[in-house]
């Protein structure tokens, strides 16, 4: 007989919950700094408690120990909040810990919306379309962009809830989010994002219907999609660093190329090696650079080695749908700043039950 561990979901949803706060705090307090400090330390807090209650490796205690050092030496809080929820959850049901997570991403979600807690949606804002401003709609958010940015966590996890569902349930789950990513887009009028995920829910559910063609491709892929991380980074770079003056690549690209070069400008050297905090008044909108100046060489080898790991493991299943979503999360962090924030990039939990060697069975499995 199952029995029910009241203490594991009291654990997930108090994690998932402050993991979510965390992130809206973002929002609803844009301005108010202290009130996203608590929220950042209510997390932290949590998380070390949970760890101190289970810990039973001396390995353990010395990742904490290095993260919250860098964390104080030089502020890489990307590091240290990334380790401790690892380690918070590393036992818990990936299922389950995802469900929380769409369920607070959904109660946050739609509550900005109603209650317009970050920008009254009819003042709009002012926000670059290249290197000139337009009036667009936030839809309650502080920036007309979030709502699209705050939308991954939903719709990456219905698409790996549904992943082994009916067809029938697929399309309806499908057309939904559809015509939710275009109203969103009708409001906001950030391309970027309506880009994104109309392909990738197309690409998701032509791949399931009897009207995909599958090409046996998988050994092809098996060589190039696991470079695929180290490609993006190393196009983040080169873009900024050989185009940030020409017109038609900031045209195309809403003027991202010179602010990424600006912040690629003041990363501290230290910040290489370390990680740690970048002072830009300008928005950023890539994850990999962010992950360069924000995380370091440490972090930026993690995140080599266990996506790398993640994308071979799933294409030896042959589980190219999952395979499919990754990708286009990837190509969507390389115009904006989500991919290690847990509240926004819930494949971070993949990355956990990876790197510990667990059988992928028990990930993609439904309950």
């Amino acid at each position: 007989m199952y029995k029910i561990n009241i203490f594991k979901i009291i654990k997930s949803n108090l994690i998932s919950f402050l993991i979510i706060l965390q992130v809206y705090a973002k929002v609803v307090f844009v301005s108010d700094f202290l009130f996203q400090k608590i929220a950042f330390y209510s997390l932290i807090f949590a998380c070390l408690v949970y760890i101190l209650i289970s810990v039973k490796s001396i390995n353990e205690i010395l990742i904490i120990i290095m993260s919250v050092m860098l964390y104080i030496y030089f502020g890489n809080s990307m590091l240290i909040k990334l380790v401790l929820i690892i380690l918070a959850v590393k036992n818990e049901d990936i299922i389950f810990l995802i469900k929380c997570h769409l369920f607070y991403s959904l109660m946050f979600y739609s509550s900005t919306i109603v209650f317009e807690l970050g920008l009254p949606s009819y003042l709009g804002t002012y926000y670059r379309d290249g290197f000139n401003s337009i009036v667009r709609n936030t839809m309650g958010f502080d920036n007309p962009n979030k709502p699209f940015l705050y939308l991954s966590t939903i719709i990456y996890s219905i698409l790996f809830l549904i992943n082994d569902k009916s067809k029938s349930i697929k399309f309806i789950f499908t057309i939904t989010l559809l015509y939710w990513v275009i109203y969103v887009y009708s409001q906001t009028r950030s391309y970027t994002g309506l880009f994104v995920y109309t392909f990738l829910l197309i690409t998701f559910f032509l791949y399931h219907s009897s009207f995909f063609i599958r090409i046996n491709i998988e050994k092809l892929m098996l060589i190039f999609v696991p470079l695929l991380p180290l490609f993006l980074i190393i196009v983040s770079v080169v873009i900024p660093v050989y185009y940030h003056d020409n017109a038609f690549a900031n045209a195309l690209l809403t003027g991202r190329p010179y602010y990424w070069y600006h912040y690629l400008v003041e990363i501290p050297y230290s910040n290489y090696f370390f990680g740690g905090t970048v002072e830009y008044k300008h928005a950023l909108d890539n994850s990999f650079i962010q992950l360069i100046g924000g995380g370091g060489i440490i972090l930026v080898s993690m995140f080599l080695v266990f996506y790398s790991s993640m994308f071979k493991k799933i294409l030896k299943r042959n589980n190219l749908s999952v395979c499919i979503i990754l990708v286009f999360l990837l190509v969507y962090a390389t115009s904006e700043t989500f991919l290690f924030e847990p509240g926004l990039n819930i494949t971070l939990y993949w990355l956990l039950y990876y790197s510990r060697s667990l059988n992928f069975e028990n990930i993609s499995r439904s309950s």
